[in-house]
C-alpha cells in the first residue's frame, strides 16, 4: 500500500472521505453495534441514518458522476432502475430458455432490452412509475443464450489461462452484444489472431480486450480485520439464531480477528464459517457476547432494507460501495456473468467461475483493503461483498452477490 499516496487522496477528498475513512475502524462500522463484552442487546441506532429516500438524495451526486448525467436525470434513472429489478428478475425467469441478454439503456429514453433467440417476436410493454417510464424492449434473434455464452467463456479462459503466454487473465459475457469479452495483458501478442482461435474454439462471438488483472484486495499484514479488511453487512443465521458480520472470504487469518473502533472500542470476532470456492468469497465473523445491529456506513450511515439479487441486477445499473481505502463511490453494471480470473478458493489460485458481478466506470476506485466492503443499489439494498480489483487501484471491481451467503452460508441480513 502506498501510504503516501493514499494520504494524497485522502487530503484532495476533504473531510468526508477523511471521516469514512475514520469510521471504517469504528465498532459500529457496517453493521457492528457492540457495547462492552457481554452486551445482551443492540445499541442505539445512529441518530443520523438515512431512511431510503434520504438515501437516493444523498446518493446523486455519485451516481449522476457515474452515468455522467445531471442530479436530476440520476433521479429519474435511479427510480426507473429500483423499479425495474423485480421486472428483470421475473424475465429472467419467464425466458430462461431463449434469454440471450439482458441490459438498461439510459439514452435516448429508459429502456430495458432484453435480447431472445429464435425468431418469435415479443410485443413490448410499458410501466410508468411515477412521473418515469420504462419501455421493455423484446429483441428476437440473437444465436446464443446467455448460458451457453457463460460456458463458452468458462471454456476460452480454461484454455487461456493453461497458456501463460497468451496472457489472458479473465473476461465476462457482454449482454449487450452477444459476446463473451475475453482480457489479455498489454503484451499480449496479435490480439485478432487469438480472438478468432478463441472463436473457433468457443463458438460463439468472441472479443478480446486489454485490462489490468485483477486481485484481492486485502491489505495482507497483520490480519486484524480492522486494519484488514473492510467489514461488510451484519446478518443472521437461523439454524443457530446467532448475528454476525459478513466480509470476504480471504481475510480469513484461521484465528479469532481484533475489530478496533475509533472510539478506542475493542471486540474480538471468532471465525464461524467461510465459503470460498469458484463461486463466491465469503466469512462470516461471530461473538455471541457482542451485538449486532443492521447498519452500514458509506459516507452515512444507512439502515439496511432489503437486497438486490444477481437476477434482479442488469447491466447498465448503477452499484456503490465502500471500502476502507478507496472509499465511497460508484460504477455501471458491466455484467453479472463475470470471470475475475484464477483468485477463487481457499488460497486464492484456482479458476473463478463467471458468477461475480462486474462494475466499472471512470468514478469508480476500489484499492487494496476494500476487501470485505458493503456493495448496495445506491441507497440501502445490499447487492455484494468487495472481492477484487485491479492492484493499483481503480475499476473494474468485482463483487460476490448476496445470494451466496442465502443460498450457501443460510444467512439473511440483519435488519434494524
Amino acid at each position: 500500500m502506498n501510504l503516501e499516496w493514499l494520504g494524497a487522496r485522502l487530503a484532495a477528498a476533504g473531510t468526508h472521505a477523511r471521516k469514512a475513512v475514520g469510521l471504517a475502524l469504528a465498532a459500529g462500522m457496517m453493521g457492528l453495534y457492540a457495547g462492552p463484552v457481554g452486551a445482551a442487546s443492540p445499541q442505539a441506532a445512529p441518530s443520523d441514518a438515512l431512511t431510503p429516500a434520504q438515501a437516493v438524495e444523498h446518493d446523486l451526486p455519485a451516481i449522476a458522476a457515474a452515468l455522467n448525467v445531471d442530479p436530476a436525470r440520476a433521479r429519474s434513472i435511479m427510480n426507473v432502475q429500483d423499479h425495474a429489478a423485480a421486472l428483470a428478475e421475473g424475465l429472467r425467469a419467464q425466458y430462461a430458455g431463449r434469454l440471450a441478454g439482458m441490459y438498461l439503456e439510459h439514452e435516448p429514453s429508459e429502456r430495458l432490452v432484453v435480447r431472445l433467440t429464435g425468431a418469435q417476436a415479443v410485443s413490448p410493454q410499458f410501466h410508468t412509475f411515477g412521473a418515469d417510464t420504462l419501455e421493455v424492449a423484446f429483441v428476437p434473434g440473437a444465436t446464443h443464450t446467455v448460458a451457453q455464452l457463460a460456458g463458452a467463456l468458462q471454456q476460452a479462459l480454461a484454455t487461456g489461462l493453461r497458456d501463460t503466454a497468451s496472457g489472458i487473465h479473465a473476461g465476462y459475457v457482454d449482454e449487450r452484444s452477444g459476446a463473451i469479452v475475453v482480457e489479455v495483458d498489454q503484451t499480449t501478442r496479435n490480439p485478432s489472431a487469438l480472438a478468432a482461435r478463441l472463436e473457433w474454439l468457443a463458438g460463439v462471438p468472441v472479443r478480446v480486450d486489454v485490462a489490468p488483472r485483477a486481485a484481492t484486495q486485502a491489505a495482507y499484514g497483520s490480519g486484524s480485520l480492522s486494519s484488514q479488511c473492510t467489514a461488510g453487512f451484519a446478518v443472521n443465521h437461523a439454524a443457530s439464531n446467532q448475528n454476525g458480520l459478513l466480509t470476504a472470504g480471504h481475510c480469513d487469518t484461521g484465528a479469532a480477528q481484533t475489530y478496533s473502533g475509533i472510539d478506542g472500542a475493542s471486540h474480538t470476532l471468532n471465525e464461524v464459517a467461510l465459503l470460498a470456492n469458484a463461486n463466491a468469497d465469503l466469512l462470516r465473523l461471530g461473538n455471541t457476547a457482542v451485538a449486532f445491529g443492521g447498519y452500514f456506513y458509506a459516507d452515512a450511515w444507512r439502515a439496511a432494507t432489503g437486497r438486490r439479487t444477481r437476477a434482479a441486477t442488469t447491466t447498465g445499473a448503477v452499484h456503490c460501495h465502500y471500502g476502507r481505502n478507496g472509499g465511497y463511490n460508484c460504477g455501471n453494471v458491466q455484467s453479472t456473468v463475470a470471470n475475475p480470473g484464477n483468485l477463487c478458493g481457499p488460497n486464492n489460485n484456482v479458476a473463478c467461475n463467471a458468477v461475480y458481478v462486474r462494475v466499472a466506470g471512470s468514478s469508480l476506485f476500489c484499492i487494496g483493503g476494500d476487501s470485505g466492503g458493503p456493495w448496495f443499489t445506491g441507497t440501502t439494498l445490499a447487492a455484494g461483498i468487495h472481492f477484487a480489483g485491479p492492484t493499483t487501484g481503480g475499476s473494474p471491481c468485482y463483487y460476490t452477490s448476496t445470494d451466496w451467503a442465502y443460498d450457501s452460508m443460510g444467512l439473511s441480513l440483519l435488519y434494524p
